[in-house]
């Protein structure tokens, strides 16, 4: 049986791009969040719908000098950890890694969850980014049909 050709249909051939977006947390994020270095939940991104969460990592320019310990997590849940396990924010580095891709549906919320144990006068400067594809989305061009 022949196939049928379906390359055009739609938008299909039409190429997608990636986006990435990047949260800043320093003191001053905290200070507009209404917080301190402290231990607390805060809504960081709102992703669109129809899209997949494709990456997400932690780079820490300047650690946070918290006495016992800091880490970071990104969750789409309040406390949640579903997009990256708790990282150290005591190190700089570029830490953590997606634990495993994730569809927006309808739109998704990103949490960032602090947890920080023993004095703190600054948390740092960390930056989260998130790259994600919303594959419903063209950019216009199209993939090459031969």
């Amino acid at each position: 049986m022949a196939h049928k050709n379906a390359l055009l249909a739609g938008n299909n051939c039409q190429k997608k791009s990636k986006s990435v977006t990047s949260i800043k947390v320093n003191d001053d994020f905290l200070k507009f969040a209404g917080g301190t270095p402290v231990s607390g939940n805060y809504l960081v991104a709102k992703l669109p719908e129809n899209a997949v969460i494709m990456d997400a990592v932690v780079v820490v320019n300047k650690a946070s000098d918290a006495a016992t310990s800091a880490t970071a997590a990104l969750g789409t849940s309040e406390g949640g950890a579903e997009l990256v396990a708790a990282v150290d924010i005591k190190t700089v580095a570029v830490d953590g890694s997606l634990v495993a891709k994730k569809a927006t549906g309808t739109g998704q919320d990103v949490y960032l969850k602090l947890a920080v144990v023993g004095a703190t006068k600054t948390i740092g400067d960390f930056d989260i980014i998130l790259e994600y594809i919303e594959y419903e989305k063209s950019i216009g061009e199209y993939t090459m049909v031969s």
